[in-house]
C-alpha cells in the first residue's frame, strides 16, 4: 500500500510541475488529445483566444480554427498523428485562429507529440505574430545593446550577423566583417583549431569555452573567450566572446614576475650555500687556532688574555652553529617534498629523549598525545618539530615547574598540531617577527640561539601547503600550532 501511495504522490509531483511550466510559459499552450479535444490550456488561452482555460478543456480544437478550414481540420489531424516525426515536427506554421468574439488574430503554430496516460496527443504552442514580433524585437534590442560579442554565420564559416560590441570593439565596419568567413579574423595560429570546433558543433558535439586572438583594423589581436552553439533548425552557429586581453596581460605580468621572484629566490639560496660553506672553513680555524694558543701558550697569558681568547672562540662557535642553520633552512628550500605516513607522537618523544640525555639534571613535565600521525616529508616535519620541541625546552629552562605538551587539535574542521610550553612566551605585539630569519624576541644573553628556528619551521609548513600561527603572554608561556595542507591517516 505504501508504494502505491508512494507512486501517487510522485505522480501527482510530476503533475503539479508540468501545470506549473505550463502556466510560466509565456506562449500560449494547448494539449489536444487524438480525438481532437482540448485536454489542457494554460493561462494565456485568455489573451491569445478570449476564453477562460476551463471554458475550452473538453471542448474540440476547432473551435478555434476558423469556419473555412473546420471542415479539412480533422483530415490534418489524423494525417498528423499517424506520423508525428514527419510533419510539423519543430516547425512554425503561420495560420488564422477564431477569437471567442468571432474575430480572426494571425498566428505562428508548433506542434509536439506528447505521450499520455490515455495515448498519444500533441503539445500545441501558439504565438500571436504580432507577440511574436514583440519578442524578436526585445531579442534583436539586446543583441545590440549587449557588451558581449555576438557574431552569427551559416555553416560555411560565412559571417551573417554581428552585433555593435563586435564592430566597436575590433575597429571593422560591418560591412567589412559581414559576407566574409569568421576565420579571416582570427590568429593564423589559432585558426585550425576554430575550424575544428567548428566541425564539431555542426556534427552535434558540444564543447567548453575556448580562447581565440582576433584581428582588430589596426593590425593587433586581443584575446577573447567564446561559446558557440549549433541552431539546428535554422543551420547557424552563434557565437559569444568575452574579450580577455586585459586578464591575460595581468595573467603574464603576474606569471612573470612570479618568475623573476624565484629566479631570485633560486639565487639567493646559492648565494647563502656558497657563503655558508666557504665561511666553515676559515671560522673552524679560528677555533682551532684559538684553542691551540689557549693549550699551548695559556700559561703565557693573563687571565684577561685567556679571556679574550675564550670569547673569540664562543664567536666563532656561534657563527659556526648559524651557518649550520643557513645550510639546514638552504637545504630545506631546494627540497621537494615527499608524500608519506609520519608518526609525529614519536618524533617528539625522541627529541625529549635526547633533551633529557642532554641536561639530565633537568625536570620537565612532558605530555605528548599518542599515535598522532599525518602524511608528509618525514624528514622536514622531523625539523619542523624538532625546533618547536627544543625552542620550548629553551624557554622553559628557568622555571622550576616546566610543562610542555604535544597534542593535535581541529581547526575548523582540519587537524591541527602544537607544541605548547609554559615557559617565558613573549609579547603577541611583536610577532610577526616570529618567523623572520635572524629575529629574536629574546636576549641572546638570556636564550642562546641563531634565530633561524622558526624562520625553518615556517619553511616547512609552508612546503607542506599549511599555516603557522603563534598565541603566547609575557611569562605565561607560548603556543606554536601548524597545519599541513596534506590529509592525515586515520
Amino acid at each position: 500500500m505504501d508504494a502505491v501511495e508512494t507512486t501517487a504522490q510522485r505522480r501527482e509531483g510530476h503533475a503539479h510541475g508540468f501545470r506549473a511550466a505550463l502556466e510560466a510559459s509565456p506562449a500560449c499552450l494547448l494539449m489536444v488529445d487524438r480525438d481532437g479535444v482540448i485536454r489542457i490550456a494554460n493561462a494565456s488561452v485568455r489573451e491569445t483566444f478570449g476564453y477562460a482555460p476551463e471554458e475550452l478543456v473538453g471542448q474540440p480544437i476547432e473551435i478555434l480554427v476558423p469556419e473555412p478550414a473546420r471542415s479539412h481540420h480533422s483530415e490534418l489531424r489524423d494525417a498528423y498523428f499517424r506520423a508525428p516525426d514527419e510533419r510539423c515536427l519543430g516547425k512554425a506554421r503561420a495560420l488564422s485562429g477564431v477569437r471567442k468574439d468571432g474575430s480572426l488574430v494571425p498566428l505562428e503554430l508548433r506542434l509536439q507529440p506528447i505521450e499520455t496516460e490515455d495515448g498519444l496527443g500533441a503539445m500545441a504552442s501558439v504565438f500571436e505574430i504580432s507577440k511574436r514580433r514583440q519578442l524578436e524585437s526585445e531579442r534583436d534590442r539586446i543583441f545590440e545593446l549587449t557588451q558581449d560579442l555576438i557574431a552569427v554565420n551559416g555553416p560555411d564559416g560565412v559571417l551573417e550577423r554581428v552585433n555593435p560590441a563586435v564592430v566597436e570593439t575590433l575597429g571593422f565596419r560591418e560591412e567589412e566583417l559581414v559576407g566574409h568567413l569568421f576565420v579571416d579574423f582570427i590568429h593564423p595560429d589559432d585558426r585550425a583549431a576554430s575550424l575544428e570546433r567548428l566541425q564539431d558543433r555542426l556534427d552535434g558535439r558540444g564543447g567548453a569555452p575556448a580562447e581565440v586572438r582576433c584581428l582588430c583594423r589596426d593590425g593587433s589581436y586581443r584575446d577573447f573567450l567564446w561559446s558557440t552553439t549549433f541552431d539546428v533548425e535554422r543551420k547557424r552557429i552563434y557565437a559569444v566572446g568575452h574579450d580577455i586581453t586585459d586578464r591575460k596581460r595581468e595573467e603574464e605580468v603576474l606569471r612573470q614576475a612570479t618568475l623573476s621572484v624565484q629566479a631570485m629566490n633560486k639565487e639567493l639560496e646559492a648565494f647563502s650555500y656558497s657563503i655558508s660553506h666557504d665561511l666553515r672553513a676559515p671560522l673552524r680555524a679560528i677555533d682551532g687556532f684559538s684553542l691551540a694558543l689557549l693549550e699551548d701558550c695559556g700559561d703565557a697569558l693573563d687571565a684577561r688574555g685567556r679571556e679574550h681568547l675564550s670569547r673569540v672562540r664562543r664567536a666563532a662557535q656561534r657563527m659556526s652553529a648559524l651557518i649550520e642553520d643557513l645550510l639546514k633552512l638552504s637545504r630545506i628550500s631546494r627540497r621537494e617534498p615527499k608524500e608519506e605516513r609520519v608518526d609525529l607522537s614519536a618524533i617528539v618523544e625522541d627529541t625529549i629523549r635526547e633533551l633529557r640525555e642532554s641536561e639530565p639534571a633537568r625536570h620537565v613535565d612532558v605530555r605528548i598525545a599518542r599515535d598522532v600521525v599525518a602524511r608528509g616529508d618525514a624528514g622536514l616535519l622531523a625539523v619542523a618539530l624538532q625546533n618547536l620541541v627544543e625552542n620550548a625546552w629553551k624557554y622553559t629552562s628557568k622555571r622550576e615547574d616546566a610543562e610542555i605538551e604535544f597534542g593535535r587539535a581541529f581547526v575548523d574542521g582540519d587537524p591541527a598540531y602544537f607544541v605548547r610550553d609554559n615557559g617565558v612566551g613573549f609579547d603577541m605585539a611583536r610577532a610577526d617577527r616570529l618567523f623572520g630569519a635572524f629575529q629574536r624576541l629574546h636576549d641572546a644573553r638570556d636564550f642562546q640561539g641563531t634565530g633561524i628556528g622558526l624562520a625553518t619551521v615556517q619553511r616547512v609548513v609552508n612546503l607542506h601547503g599549511g599555516r603557522l600561527w603563534a598565541d603566547a603572554a609575557v611569562d605565561e608561556g607560548a603556543q606554536f600550532t601548524f597545519t599541513l595542507g596534506t590529509e592525515p591517516q586515520r
